[in-house]
């Protein structure tokens, strides 16, 4: 008996072959084989035929990574949150045989786990920085794939702060610049950042941030990807009125880890100078000049509410200005003009005042008249 063989496949034909053993398709995808038998007396089998399909290839492992998640170079960024599928696909001729079975283990800080049959519960990654996902998928044809994917785990929030130049304590003039910056945090953070922030001051009050004007009314404002937020309070015309203003503000990474508590900071302005008087303690008699003596003292008292006073200015007559540090007195007499003025700590000058004074040094002169009869004999 003989028996014959041939193999059919989309591209070509082969030749009749007679058949000695087992044999093996040269390619991947659809063949048909045809063959026939013929027995010793010449009898001829009718031709029959079957269509198998080769598949040599191993299943395609496409890991389906959720949200969120960032775009590495050699991975992703994820937090312990992100949902992980491992998903694999045939590829093989006419759809592939199908998948069978998709193990994974997991490295972390130097160490596999074992390797775990995948139960189709998408998977989750615990522990900051490095993490390698390996997986193992084989068809029903016992072909196998395998994948490794890097995974950088950051669960840490940001830390957001402000900077900028202070006059004085908290207050500020409104040409000072502020910004706030942040730093995010973690072994392996993403490094990528948005803050969020809002200002509250006075009625009226507007900030400047990025070549526009914007109301302090406590409305809140996103800034740009990876940019500090750097603003100045003051309106067009460098104005900014007098009042305590409240800069509220945090920031989150581009995984959407968020700095908890808000950040909150208190900037004041102080557009107002200080208020000086001046007193006089000692001899004073007053018509329609003030007379004093050269033991009267000069007092002057300066106030400010907001940022304190600084220094006290004072001069007498055309003489030099003076920090005034405790009374006045003068000894010359005559008609003098006491100049002053105060300025405060974050340098607002009060506008220059004056105070006439005359001064008396002499002793009075009493006469004594006699009316009457009298004689000059030493003895009146």
């Amino acid at each position: 008996m003989c028996i014959r063989d041939s193999i059919i496949t989309d591209e070509y034909t082969t030749i009749w072959h007679e058949y000695t053993g087992p044999f093996y398709m040269p390619e991947e995808c659809e063949h048909t084989i045809e063959y026939y038998s013929i027995d010793w007396l010449g009898n001829v089998e009718e031709v029959k035929s079957t269509v198998v399909y080769v598949d040599n290839s191993p299943p395609a492992i496409a890991p389906g990574v959720g949200d969120p998640k960032v775009n590495a170079s050699d991975g992703y960024y994820i937090t312990s949150d992100t949902p992980i599928d491992l998903g694999a696909s045939d590829t093989g001729c006419n759809g592939g045989v199908g998948v069978d079975t998709i193990y994974y283990r997991i490295w972390y800080m130097g160490t596999w786990t074992s390797w775990t049959l995948y139960d189709g519960i998408p998977i989750t990654l615990d522990g900051e920085c490095v993490h390698y996902l390996e997986i193992n998928a084989t068809d029903l044809l016992g072909n196998t794939g395998f994948d490794n994917v890097t995974f950088y785990v950051d669960n840490s929030p940001p830390v957001s702060w402000l900077s900028g130049e202070m006059i004085f304590d908290d207050f500020i003039d409104p040409w000072s610049e502020f910004s706030i910056f942040v730093d995010d945090q973690g072994e392996c953070e993403v490094g990528d950042y948005t803050i969020h922030f809002r200002i509250t001051g006075p009625e009226g009050s507007m900030f400047y941030w990025f070549l526009d004007y914007y109301n302090c009314n406590g409305t809140w404002h996103t800034g740009f990807h990876s940019i500090p937020v750097s603003f100045q309070l003051r309106n067009e015309e460098g104005y900014a009125p007098r009042g305590i203003y409240t800069v509220e503000f945090w920031a989150e990474d581009d995984l959407g880890n968020a700095e908890s508590p808000h950040n909150i900071e208190e900037l004041k302005v102080d557009t107002v100078a200080p208020e000086t008087t001046l007193s006089l303690d000692g001899p004073v008699y007053e018509t329609t000049n003030v007379w004093i003596s050269s033991l009267t003292q000069i007092v002057l008292t300066a106030n400010d509410e907001d940022s304190g006073v600084s220094v006290v200015k004072y001069k007498i007559d055309d003489g030099i200005w003076h920090n005034y540090l405790y009374p006045i007195k003068i000894s010359e007499p005559g008609m003098h003009t006491i100049s002053y003025y105060s300025v405060d700590s974050i340098g607002n000058e009060e506008e220059e005042k004056s105070y006439t004074v005359d001064v008396d040094t002499s002793k009075p002169l009493t006469n004594l008249n006699i009316n009457g009869k009298s004689v000059e004999n030493g003895i009146t």
